[in-house]
């Protein structure tokens, strides 16, 4: 989680694509983030003016993001540790909102959530079918590691099942720089390892990797992340 937060500081990226929905949500007054994860989407539709709630299983992450709300003294800002398929929906969102939760939404459960959209459901998924953060897809294929364990569900994925059911959509890109910031070269190696299934007797390897690819900014070490997603709005 302290990675997530470091990270967040400094990166525009859910900044960018909020902005970029702005056509989409003028004149919305909910969103329902489900899956809120670290709560970077959260907070900024709270910072627009929104009224927020934000879902999640994990109650570590629930707690972390009411502290942020809190600091930020964001009222409008709901944080709920329930998961999607316990939450009870007792009213309709203008915005329900989906970030990076693949396979959640299907071809089986649409309908019935968009039963509780007023405007807009919008899905953020990730441009292709192999996972390139920090572009692990490179180390992977330095260290002879078959990439097929990095591939994903992507957004077409979604569209598929949008187009068999002949429901309508708009798709807009967004990216941006989202890098991780460390305090050491060994805090790098532990937090690939941690997100990304390595073999332990590489680890020698992945140091070596990452004295290449780590940028030395200040006092900190910054493995640099051009992350692009696609936003389907619903």
């Amino acid at each position: 989680m302290n990675w997530y937060l470091l990270s967040e500081k400094l990166t525009r990226y859910h900044k960018n694509s909020v902005e970029l929905l702005k056509p989409y949500t003028d004149g919305c007054k909910t969103v329902l983030d489900i899956g809120c994860g670290g709560g970077g989407f959260s907070l900024e539709f709270a910072e627009k003016g929104f009224e927020v709630t934000a879902i999640d299983k994990s109650s570590l992450v629930v707690e972390s993001l009411n502290e942020r709300a809190q600091k930020r003294k964001l009222e409008n800002l709901e944080v709920l540790n329930v998961s999607f398929e316990e939450y009870d929906f007792k009213k309709c969102y203008d915005v329900v909102f989906l970030s990076y939760m693949m396979g959640l939404v299907n071809e089986f459960n649409i309908d019935g959530i968009l039963k509780h959209v007023s405007k807009h459901l919008i899905l953020v998924l990730p441009l292709t079918t192999t996972k390139s953060d920090f572009a692990v897809d490179e180390l992977y294929r330095e260290l002879g590691i078959d990439i097929r364990n990095l591939e994903q569900l992507n957004y077409l994925s979604f569209i598929d099942i949008l187009d068999r059911r002949n429901i309508n959509y708009e798709i807009e890109m967004t990216g941006a720089e989202f890098g991780q910031p460390f305090s050491t070269c060994h805090e790098a190696v532990d937090f690939i390892y941690h997100y990304f299934n390595l073999p332990k007797e590489c680890k020698r390897k992945v140091a070596h990797w990452l004295n290449r690819k780590l940028l030395r900014i200040n006092d900190l070490y910054y493995l640099p992340n051009n992350k692009k997603s696609v936003m389907i709005i619903i």
